[in-house]
């Protein structure tokens, strides 16, 4: 969750609840000094269905007499990932900090299948490249189904 000024400098120390379809009850986060608050979900036990999440910077306990500011509330839903061929890759995740253009070998496990059955010989691999939490890059490659890349 990343809270930010009106001017667009981060918020940080300020407490979020997040709440999520799932689970009953708010969770409390708190921003970083880059307004970021990190949060992590054990989605093993929640099947196929979607999840909605709203997170809030405040309750609403305003006194009607008194103005004080209103902070809108963030909404997200997020849907199972599918793939139609049941084809799935995943990417190790890496804790070491990389130096700006230097490289890194990661391991990728891979379940492909039916490729051949239905007469493809290309695969389609869409990747994308996380950084601090944004996404810095999303691109599709295209790998023989015999070879390797």
């Amino acid at each position: 969750i990343r809270m930010q000024y009106s001017t667009g400098g981060p918020v940080s120390n300020a407490t979020i609840y997040l709440f999520n379809s799932m689970i009953p009850g708010a969770e409390k986060v708190s921003t970083d000094e880059n307004g970021i608050a990190p949060f992590s979900l054990d989605t093993s036990s929640w099947g196929s269905e979607s999840v909605s999440f709203i997170a809030m910077y405040q309750f609403n306990n305003q006194v009607l007499w008194r103005p004080s500011p209103i902070h809108g509330k963030a909404r997200h839903t997020a849907k199972l990932f599918y793939s139609r061929s049941n084809s799935y890759l995943s990417i190790s995740k890496h804790s070491q900090e990389l130096a700006c253009d230097s490289e890194l070998d990661v391991n990728v496990d891979y379940i492909i299948k039916a490729l051949s059955a239905l007469g493809k010989r290309d695969l389609d691999v869409f990747y994308l490249v996380m950084s601090r939490g944004l996404i810095v890059t999303l691109k599709k490659i295209t790998i023989s189904v015999g070879g390797s890349e």
